[in-house]
């Protein structure tokens, strides 16, 4: 498995009960009758926020978002589907969902994880890590003068 894709693995396919090799089998049935490409988008997503006034902290929050995003095309139509849930069976039912849009009783194929050279952009460390609470709020301090 590439360097690249163990994090991603084990963020987000493991914890569902997935891997890697569940994906061209979830991308088949996605590819059903009448469908031309398919395309599966997983998202990890996390959110601080810290609102100060007068030096005083008056607001946090902290935000996790994660699901997986389906596209299927059928000719100049798209269908999409989300879900919040990355398993076996939420991928089912968005990919029921997305290729539903043409039903032509055609048989499509999809070319599932194509290997593509890139480097990457950013670093896996997540940047929220690296200051703890009060030293977050003291910097906001600073900021605030």
């Amino acid at each position: 498995m590439s360097e690249l894709l163990l994090p991603v693995t084990e963020r987000l396919l493991t914890p569902g009960g997935l891997g890697l090799d569940d994906l061209p089998e979830l991308l088949g049935e996605l590819a059903g009758p009448g469908i031309d490409a398919a395309d599966l988008y997983f998202q990890d997503q996390v959110t601080e926020s810290w609102v100060l006034e007068d030096g005083i902290v008056k607001e946090g929050g902290f935000h996790l978002e994660q699901g997986v995003g389906v596209r299927a095309l059928s000719g100049e139509k798209t269908g999409f589907a989300y879900s919040n849930a990355i398993t076996a069976e939420a991928l089912r039912q968005a990919a029921e969902a997305a290729r539903s849009i043409a039903r032509s009783g055609e048989q499509g194929r999809v070319k599932v994880l194509s290997k593509a050279a890139f480097s990457p952009l950013y670093g896996q460390d997540n940047p929220l890590d690296g200051l703890g609470r009060a030293e977050k709020v003291e910097l906001l301090k600073r900021i605030d003068v």
